[in-house]
């Protein structure tokens, strides 16, 4: 009973600390995420010690450790855009495939080149939906860890054992919003609790800061050109190509930027949890194809380019890489929020 009252009143903590980051952003009109906000307001409480690690260290290594089960309601809306993906599936898939794979190998080569030459590395509905995402999700997990696989990542088999489980039982997504909204409250306290890991590596980022700089400017911008480029060659609309332009953004900061820049935010979210799926499933391995070892390399250019769904398969590797792709997703996104709206015209 102990521990249950610690680990809630840790939650509660993170929930208070995001929500609060969420109300800056609003009262300021903030083109910045509540989620990133509140990174930076927790990051600030640690390193005042306001807040001591072990206040909320329980609830931060919960979080962290089911991280890609929040995108998991979110992932499931891609059932909506059938129509799209029937028409142009296999070319937007290879967009997203092909631009995701330039901007980690970029970011990820950029990065450990850098280290590299400083030192030598050893490397009704509702209560039923909510029920059958919990239960899939624990299912995939126990099937990833036995028989491991860019197929078996838990995002991807989940997204698509619920969607064939809702169409087979006639349950339209629109019936399965309620059960999302309640189920993915706690990925702004998720994404605030990852400062604990960034705090807890501050040095070793410290360190690499040159090397995260560079990393991650070169990642973005390859990722979004070579998404461009192709997109063009296959004369893809204004909607699709402002879509691809924010894909490697977490959800939150995507859509916001996608008002702005007047884009549909159902298809900039349905290309932004793709392109997760994407650097999550196949990002590891390769970068491990193309000899990126270096803990620091591997966590900024899956943080980089997949954002959250990335991240949390990067926490699966090691702490660094958790802490790094978690820091390289809110300093990407920050990047790109600021940039996009004033390149677009010259990229489209």
């Amino acid at each position: 009973m102990k521990k249950v009252l610690i680990f809630s009143s840790q939650i509660l903590i993170l929930i208070v600390i995001y929500q609060f980051g969420s109300e800056i952003a609003r009262f300021f009109h903030l083109k910045i995420p509540g989620n990133v906000i509140g990174i930076l307001l927790l990051l600030g409480l640690l390193w005042t010690r306001v807040i001591k690690v072990e206040h909320i260290d329980l609830a931060a290594t919960w979080l962290l450790k089911h991280l890609s089960f929040f995108f998991i309601p979110i992932a499931v809306g891609l059932m909506t855009l059938g129509p799209i993906f029937l028409h142009k599936g296999v070319i937007i898939l290879f967009v997203l495939v092909t631009s995701a794979f330039i901007g980690l190998l970029s970011a990820g080569k950029a990065t450990q080149s850098v280290i590299m030459k400083k030192e030598k590395v050893n490397v009704n509905y509702h209560d039923h939906s909510i029920f059958l995402t919990i239960s899939v999700y624990k299912l995939a997990r126990r099937f990833g860890q036995r028989f491991s696989s860019p197929l078996t990542s838990p995002v991807f088999l989940s997204t698509l054992i619920i969607i064939i489980l809702l169409v087979g039982s006639h349950i339209t997504y629109h019936e399965y919003i309620p059960a999302k909204k309640i189920m993915t409250y706690l990925l702004g306290p998720a994404t605030v609790a990852l400062a604990v890991p960034i705090y807890k590596n501050r040095n070793l980022i410290g360190k690499y800061m040159v090397a995260a700089c560079v990393g991650l400017l070169i990642g973005t911008v390859t990722t979004i050109t070579s998404a461009i480029v192709i997109a063009k060659c296959f004369y893809f609309s204004k909607m699709l190509l402002l879509s691809l332009t924010i894909k490697s953004v977490t959800v939150p900061v995507a859509t916001e930027i996608g008002k702005i820049i007047k884009g549909n935010v159902s298809l900039i979210a349905a290309f932004v949890i793709l392109t997760g799926m994407i650097g999550a499933m196949f990002g590891p391995k390769l970068l491990s194809m193309f000899k990126i070892h270096h803990p620091f390399a591997r966590g900024l250019s899956i943080g980089t380019i997949a954002h959250g769904i990335g991240t949390a398969e990067a926490v699966k590797e090691g702490e660094i890489q958790g802490a790094v792709a978690g820091a390289a997703m809110g300093i990407a996104a920050l990047l790109i929020s600021f940039i996009i709206p004033y390149l677009i015209p010259y990229l489209l």
